[in-house]
């Protein structure tokens, strides 16, 4: 069986951007094992330059995969209150794989759909917990409210497995993936080769929201 090692970082527009090619791998049977990076180091505010910039590489995304990035997620960086945050939604995804390891993949997917289509602020670590009660992984959901040291522990060890990951085969980037299969060498996708893969294509996102 062939088994694909996602790397992530859960507020990366470019990772949203590819989960058309993870989805369509676990459709088609490889076993999906997320594995997060923790590209930003310390919560960072908003500010209106900082969203700028953000704005910007998303609009490249949405232009390059057809992920769609909506008013609301727009109104959410230029509000002046979320902070870049990542380690809450990466707390919950080890916090799945830990409690319901079939569901890391859905839970991954529905706090992208929350923060770039619906416009919640999964910098929170409340609004993560709840988006976890909201599809039903109530345990990890509890993990994450009580701030458990084992996840914490785990969510450690990850990260750094997962930049490991990316020295050993000379990327800094994500999204990236790894397939190893029982009759094949590994194979490490960079996160250019992965978007190159994408075969959708977006009118320009300037025609629609600016």
């Amino acid at each position: 069986m062939t088994v694909a090692t996602y790397l992530f970082d859960p507020l990366c527009g470019w990772c949203y951007g590819a989960a058309p090619v993870v989805e369509r791998l676990a459709a088609a049977g490889t076993g999906v094992e997320l594995l997060p990076v923790g590209l930003a180091e310390e919560a960072r505010p908003i500010d209106a330059e900082f969203a700028g910039l953000i704005w910007g590489i998303d609009r490249r995304i949405w232009s390059h995969t057809g992920q769609p990035f909506t008013a609301a997620y727009r109104a959410l960086l230029f509000s002046g209150l979320a902070v870049y945050d990542a380690w809450p939604a990466t707390l919950a995804v080890i916090a799945v794989a830990r409690t319901r390891p079939e569901r890391q993949l859905d839970a991954f997917s529905a706090l992208q759909i929350a923060r770039f289509v619906m416009g919640r602020d999964t910098g929170d670590a409340l609004v993560v917990e709840t988006v976890l009660r909201e599809i039903g992984l109530r345990n990890a959901a509890d993990l994450l409210a009580a701030a458990n040291p084992v996840l914490i522990a785990a969510a450690d060890a990850a990260v750094i497995r997962g930049r490991r990951l990316l020295r050993e085969n000379q990327t800094d980037g994500v999204p990236a993936l790894l397939l190893d299969g029982d009759r094949q060498a590994a194979q490490f996708l960079g996160a250019k080769a992965l978007m190159d893969s994408l075969d959708i294509r977006a009118p320009d996102p300037a025609l629609t929201l600016t």
